[in-house]
């Protein structure tokens, strides 16, 4: 636990499955579940603080946070040729508020550009809930291989800051409280090329 935050235990049981179903020689298809459950809630009021001053910190009266949640997703490889194979993927996920997002109770923690920053939880933040489209391509001419891939994904309820104002006497110092925003969108992808130069020696590049 860092300075400023609650203690507070949290449990997170789940269960997961999977099934591989080659449909041709050349197409395999994967999915897979799972389900979670996670529970928060603050055991006892850090040095420092009442009660009433952490229930007006954070903005509620009980701290009990349970959440279900869930995972599922499916992909597909299919052999182009003896070469080259292609990839795609579609899949869904959420997480849980961590206890900092929570329960913070304005610890300065380095996370923005400011650099000097105090933290304020939510405990009535929502899980995070994305859903991910993958696409890739992926070669193998023994002593050569290499690939690429690019994702591109939709976040609902995404957790970021909300400034609360400056810091008195602290230059550059803001106040932040974690939020959640409606919707945000995550892009990337990524290329890679590795060569078996000889037996003991493989360059290699990625970017």
């Amino acid at each position: 636990l860092m300075a400023g935050e609650p203690a507070d235990p949290v449990s997170n049981p789940g269960l997961f499955g999977e099934q591989v179903l080659p449909l041709t020689d050349r197409l395999v298809v994967r999915s897979g579940a799972r389900v979670d459950w996670a529970s928060a809630n603050i055991e006892a009021i850090p040095d420092g603080y009442t009660a009433t001053q952490v229930r007006a910190l954070l903005g509620a009266n009980n701290f009990d946070r349970d959440f279900a949640l869930w995972a599922a997703y499916i992909t597909g490889e299919y052999e182009v040729d003896c070469h080259w194979t292609a990839t795609a993927g579609f899949g869904h996920a959420e997480r849980p508020p961590t206890v900092t997002e929570l329960y913070a109770l304005q610890p300065f923690l380095a996370i923005l550009q400011q650099g000097c920053s105090t933290v304020r939880g939510n405990s009535e933040l929502d899980p995070e809930r994305l859903w991910q489209i993958d696409l890739g391509l992926r070669g193998d001419y023994g002593r050569l291989r290499g690939g690429l891939h690019g994702f591109y994904a939709w976040v609902e309820d995404y957790i970021t800051y909300k400034a609360l104002g400056t810091l008195v006497g602290v230059p550059d110092g803001l106040g932040v409280q974690f939020v959640n925003t409606e919707l945000a969108t995550l892009s990337g992808g990524e290329v890679y090329a590795e060569y078996d130069w000889n037996e003991y020696l493989t360059p290699f590049a990625a970017m």
